[in-house]
């Protein structure tokens, strides 16, 4: 019995309507009965645990429990709406525990996803995968897609104007480090001098330069877990730029883990072209005072 067969059960076993049914689970009508009646064949995960949750307070409320909850949501194997094609007993783990604010890992044993998993969500759930295990990836803030814009602008126009072979391209984009069946990442800026790395999918193989904006919810996955992943895949030069603490942190692949650390009111070089290319981001971060984020 799949999740929708177990819902469709719950709510004829309670004679509920789709009306009680939304306001339960604090759902949109028009969502509810296009879930309910199949008519949506890839139905969100968090539309499909509001339902879950929805649907065990009216069960519990008629003085029932149904098989198959945990906690308020249903079990891993129960939310999924897509097929998952890894190896193992499914229903005793978590699907995305990372999101999952009620994952106890007592509950829930840890389970290392593949690229396959990947490739098998929804295209509207925005994750990244590594070693095993998916990172939800927020929106970003105004100053993030700024940063984007003017350091992509300048790393595109000096490619242009030297008539150069690297390719500059931007989140969202699946980058397969390594041959690693565990992970694929999407940095939000990949230079990348080999054309043969570049497919229809993303990019396979460590880019020449990769540059992570941080974000208040992404800094220590970006500042730890993926600056020892990129110089492990033998990424020639990492930046992280650093919108709070207005500083840019450049660690280069014969440096080791000890960053060079710029101020954004110097020009930056671009290393892996010789520091032909200086990177201007005062604009951004000063214009007479300090820059004021708009957040």
């Amino acid at each position: 019995m799949d999740q929708l067969d177990r819902l469709c059960r719950i709510k004829e076993e309670l004679h509920l309507t789709n009306d009680q049914i939304a306001e339960a689970a604090k759902l949109p009508l028009p969502t509810v009965q296009k879930v309910m009646s199949r008519s949506t064949k890839n139905p969100r995960l968090q539309t499909l645990m509001a339902l879950a949750k929805g649907l065990e307070e009216l069960q519990l409320a008629a003085g029932e429990k149904a098989e198959g909850f945990a906690g308020g949501y249903l079990l891993a194997e129960d939310v999924r709406p897509w097929e998952l094609k890894s190896e193992g007993n499914l229903a005793k783990k978590p699907w995305i525990p990372n999101i999952r604010e009620e994952w106890d890992p007592a509950v829930y044993p840890t389970h290392r996803y593949t690229v396959e998993d990947y490739y098998s969500l929804p295209e509207d759930l925005r994750v990244e995968l590594i070693d095993g295990e998916f990172y939800l990836l927020s929106a970003p803030r105004t100053i993030h897609q700024r940063l984007l814009m003017e350091i992509s602008y300048q790393l595109s126009s000096y490619v242009r104007s030297n008539n150069g072979s690297c390719e500059v391209l931007f989140a969202p984009l699946d980058v397969r480090l390594v041959e690693d069946e565990h992970t694929v990442v999407q940095p939000d800026i990949v230079v990348v001098c080999d054309p043969s790395k570049i497919t229809e999918k993303g990019v396979n193989g460590a880019p020449d330069l990769v540059l992570e904006v941080l974000s208040p919810s992404s800094k220590r996955k970006d500042m730890l877990l993926k600056t020892a992943k990129y110089m492990k895949a033998g990424v020639r030069e990492y930046w992280i730029v650093d919108p709070d603490q207005k500083r840019v942190l450049i660690y280069h692949q014969d440096g080791g883990f000890i960053p060079v650390i710029y101020d954004p009111g110097q020009l930056i070089p671009v290393g892996i072209w010789d520091g032909g290319c200086l990177i201007d981001l005062s604009k951004l971060f000063y214009q007479g005072e300090p820059y004021e984020l708009p957040y």
